[in-house]
């Protein structure tokens, strides 16, 4: 039989305390398994990124051994998408996981040093977001533009480092993107 329902200020309606704490229970556990999903789909995002801006980053070699054209015209595209996950994967640990709490994020980002360098490599890749367009490469000069443009190695670089600092236990994935 069901527990007769009460009217509480709160809710509403409510059933007697022995089903509220089941409910209680039921609730932390629905909160576990959000806080779950959010681990998740953070994992998930920052793993996408790290795929996608390594697909951009073999676009030149396969170009250089092949001859063909095409790499070449795929890695900007790549690359923005790279960034476009990268926000995306940053803006759900802003908003899902830490609920805007800028201090508490701060204090994240330099307390924890796989989330120092997780968001040096996001801020590495901002300008060269920014700078993607012909435009600004007839701005900056080729040669200025290109120089900018290598700090992708090192955002790639941070990247694996804060996906192997993150995982700690088993390194087989993120070792293999190191490599």
């Amino acid at each position: 039989a069901s527990a007769p329902l009460r009217a509480t200020a709160s809710t509403g309606l409510s059933r007697t305390p022995k089903s509220c704490k089941k409910a209680g229970e039921q609730r932390q556990l629905a909160a576990k398994k959000q806080d779950l999903t959010f681990a998740e789909a953070l994992n998930k995002l920052g793993l996408f990124t790290l795929i996608i801006l390594f697909a951009s980053l073999t676009c030149t070699p396969i170009h250089i051994l092949t001859g063909w054209s095409f790499p070449l015209r795929l890695r900007k595209l790549l690359g923005l998408e790279a960034f476009l996950y990268a926000t995306i994967h940053f803006a759900t640990y802003i908003g899902l996981d830490q609920g805007f709490d800028w201090t508490e994020i701060w204090k994240d980002i330099i307390k924890r040093k796989f989330m120092t360098v997780g968001f040096a490599a996001f801020v590495l890749l901002i300008p060269l977001a920014v700078t993607s367009t012909k435009g600004m490469v007839k701005r900056l000069g080729f040669p200025r533009w290109k120089r900018l443009h290598r700090l992708v190695y090192l955002a790639a670089v941070l990247g694996v480092i804060h996906f192997v600092w993150r995982v700690k236990k088993d390194l087989t994935e993120p070792l293999a993107y190191a490599t």
